[in-house]
């Protein structure tokens, strides 16, 4: 009764799926409302998975790249489809480094290395290579080791056959 308020969105993320409560979630993702706000109502909706909603839970990740937070790589790592690997490789080229290097943070590194590791497919993996062999690793003085303690993390915890040249390269860099 209440969707217009800040806190009807910031609880989504507990709320368990409740099919009387979709048109009402759907309603407040399609709201002209701050990302941070309709990010809650993505993930509450992402919860019903239904196939309708994914196109649309895509687009809005897709335009939203440079604001997605950890709660937008739960979506797609607790709620995996193929569509969101544009998302993710589209985040990887635009959004990563400008987070870390113009944004000063790292603190979305982790979920979004375990929610694109989580694809286990070619497509992540050639994602993860392109990070992981990038010279020089980040393009600007952040903590380097840390962020790819994070990335050699993510991929150590997803292992499957796409995976393993890249751990092969994580063996050999732990082992310098």
């Amino acid at each position: 009764e209440h969707s217009y308020l800040k806190s009807a969105y910031t609880i989504l993320y507990r709320v368990e799926p409740t099919e009387k409560f979709y048109p009402y979630i759907k309603w407040m993702a399609t709201r002209d409302r701050p990302f941070e706000d309709i990010e809650y109502a993505l993930f509450g909706l992402a919860g019903f998975k239904k196939p309708a909603d994914i196109a649309f839970i895509d687009s809005i990740l897709l335009a939203n790249t440079g604001w997605m937070t950890n709660l937008s790589f739960r979506i797609m790592r607790e709620y995996p489809n193929s569509q969101y690997m544009n998302v993710l490789a589209k985040y990887a080229k635009k959004g990563f480094y400008s987070n870390i290097c113009m944004g000063h943070s790292t603190y979305e590194v982790g979920p979004f290395f375990q929610a694109l590791a989580s694809y286990k497919n070619e497509k992540s993996a050639e994602i993860l290579k392109a990070i992981l062999t990038r010279k020089p690793f980040l393009p600007c003085p952040a903590d380097s080791e840390y962020v790819q303690d994070l990335l050699f993390d993510a991929i150590w915890d997803n292992p499957c056959d796409a995976y393993a040249d890249l751990i092969r390269k994580i063996m050999l860099e732990v082992t310098k």
